[in-house]
């Protein structure tokens, strides 16, 4: 589960915090900041979702993670990091806190009880998203995905076991069947599942959050 920052700061304190920030909104499909951007802003959702992405070809990208209430992102700003190291946009209408790296060392500085409390927060999803980072890493390297231009996936090994799938989107919406192939399309890579009913469901590469897989494929692994 991920790490909210407002779990164990008592309503003053957050209320504090927020009167350190400023506020922004953002509609679906918004991007808050692109990879390779400059910035020095950590942001903190108060409503709604943000897809955090990456490119990993011409075209194609990988969700790293989708934020929501009390989420972060954008943390490694506040560590000097210079450019944003991945994509976050919007996935529905959101509302988000902002915080500058010196807006925080003031605020830090003000209030050092507090100031420390949420650093160690901010350890905390570091942590987590670390984690994630590393499953989505194993992941990758465990089902052999490659990705050449907005071409093969190299989902081969699902294709020939013919192997039960579970597609989890961006959405929070989820496709179970049969991966039946993957095909070309102007906005990247589309996977092909059947339903249990036999109907087709055309599913956007870039909106999948995970694949599971079944055991059939998983018995050939070696």
């Amino acid at each position: 589960m991920a790490v909210d920052l407002f779990d164990g700061l008592a309503d003053d304190e957050v209320a504090r915090l927020k009167a350190a920030c400023k506020q922004a909104r953002y509609a679906a499909g918004q991007v808050v900041f692109a990879e390779g951007d400059g910035g020095d802003e950590v942001f903190v959702v108060e409503h709604g979702r943000v897809r955090i992405s990456k490119d990993i070809a011409v075209e194609v990208d990988r969700t790293l993670a989708v934020v929501e209430r009390g989420g972060v992102f954008g943390e490694l700003a506040l560590v000097g990091a210079e450019t944003r190291s991945a994509t976050a946009t919007a996935v529905e209408p959101t509302d988000v806190l902002v915080l500058t790296r010196d807006g925080f060392g003031a605020f830090a500085a003000a209030d050092p009880a507090l100031g420390l409390k949420v650093v160690g927060r901010f350890a905390a999803i570091l942590a987590d998203r670390l984690q994630a980072t590393t499953d989505l890493l194993r992941d990758t390297v465990r089902w052999g995905l490659e990705v050449s231009g907005a071409a093969a996936l190299g989902l081969h090994r699902i294709l020939h076991a013919k192997a039960a799938v579970e597609v989890r989107l961006i959405t929070g919406d989820h496709v179970a069947g049969r991966l039946l192939k993957v095909e070309r399309a102007d906005g990247g890579p589309l996977l092909v599942v059947a339903d249990h009913a036999e109907g087709l469901h055309l599913v956007p590469y870039h909106a999948v959050a995970s694949l599971r897989v079944g055991r059939a494929l998983l018995a050939q692994e070696v």
